[in-house]
């Protein structure tokens, strides 16, 4: 049976090569969010991918950069005919909100902590999709 996908939590995670050096320019609003959807691995964890989330963001404050915000959560999943709610047990999401990467802070050197972070996200889920977002308002 299909299941409608609702996002239950938001979340965050490192930031994408892709767009390291992205200017907010190009986000008229300023307030741009990393949307990443994950699968949790075979033998890893949601409690896991959780502590990779928190590591990640510990990683970002310990570094000075205290302006962007990370979530994580867990996808809600509908079954249409029930219309009943529940808990997916392995999709996860993270956002991460005003990235340092689209401002005019570029991020520190990765070191050891980050691999750190990184390796527990690896161990633990696999990106599924990744989509980034400009906000019309800003969130705060």
């Amino acid at each position: 049976m299909k299941k409608l996908v609702i996002v239950a939590a938001l979340c965050g995670l490192f930031a994408a090569p892709a767009f390291a050096q992205a200017d907010k320019t190009e986000c008229p609003s300023g307030h741009v969010v990393i949307y990443r959807v994950s699968k949790i691995k075979p033998g890893g964890t949601v409690e896991g991918f959780r502590q990779a989330v928190a590591d990640n963001l510990a990683w970002y404050r310990s570094h000075g950069l205290t302006s962007n915000i990370q979530v994580g959560g867990t996808v809600m999943v509908m079954d249409p005919a029930t219309r009943k709610v529940s808990l997916s047990p392995d999709q996860v999401v993270t956002l991460h909100i005003d990235p340092p990467s689209f401002g005019s802070k570029a991020n520190p050197p990765r070191d050891a902590a980050w691999d750190a972070f990184v390796a527990k996200y690896n161990a633990n889920s696999e990106m599924v999709s990744q989509t980034y977002i400009c906000l019309d308002t800003p969130l705060r």
